[in-house]
């Protein structure tokens, strides 16, 4: 099983490092690796990657090297969770695929960041469920689900209960750029196209959410295909 902490959730404006979230999902996830043989966790960067790519658009600064700024913050989140879950976590970030297998091979939970410029850390989760051969991809964010629009920005966007691959690729449109912030971009979109794992997208406050999709509670957005 593979889950996707959003940025957004650990790293907020209000808190660069939201350590109460931190606390809170640690219990949950700690609950969850009783329930499954396999966990792997990607956290995102948030705000705090944010912070940093903003300061560094100020100077003539390549995207790429932004986008490895966003990595290492990601891997920051990472390696808090980790701390917290010193008990159960393999003790190391991997940063690549290679190395992620390396590490899914002992019975301790996986956390990720990011893995390697112009990839989302939604992307990494997708392409970690698919290489561990997860059974069920869930993605925590800061809305309810997948909204036809913008629900920040548009209150008549409406709230999918199910919503198939091919229909999500018509709803998502974005320009990628290091720090840009969507649900769903169009490299993961196309990684779960092919590897058809189940999915969810939950808001992932309160955390409790994640034991609620594994107790088979309808909530939140199933992407089928």
């Amino acid at each position: 099983m593979t889950i996707k902490i959003g940025g957004h959730l650990v790293s907020t404006e209000e808190r660069i490092v939201d350590i109460d979230y931190f606390m809170a999902i640690a219990d949950v996830l700690r609950e969850v690796h009783h329930q499954v043989s396999k966990l792997t966790i990607v956290v995102g960067g948030g705000t705090l990657a944010r912070e940093y790519i903003k300061a560094l658009s100020k100077v003539s600064i390549p995207e790429g090297l932004k986008d490895i700024v966003g990595i290492w913050a990601a891997r920051l989140n990472a390696m808090t969770l980790i701390s917290i879950l010193s008990d159960i976590a393999y003790s190391s970030i991997p940063t690549s695929i290679e190395d992620y297998l390396r590490a899914l091979s002992s019975s301790n939970v996986v956390v990720l960041g990011g893995l390697q410029p112009g990839q989302s850390t939604t992307t990494v989760a997708a392409l970690v469920a698919e290489a561990g051969l997860s059974d069920l991809l869930i993605l925590t964010t800061d809305v309810d689900g997948i909204y036809t629009s913008d629900p920040k920005r548009d209150p008549n966007a409406k709230k999918l209960e199910v919503v198939h691959v091919d229909e999500l690729e018509k709803l998502i449109v974005q320009e990628y750029y290091a720090g840009s912030y969507a649900l769903l971009d169009s490299y993961a979109i196309r990684v779960l196209k092919r590897s058809r794992i189940r999915t969810f997208v939950i808001n992932g406050r309160p955390p409790n959410n994640i034991l609620r999709v594994l107790s088979g509670e309808r909530i939140g957005t199933e992407i089928v295909y």
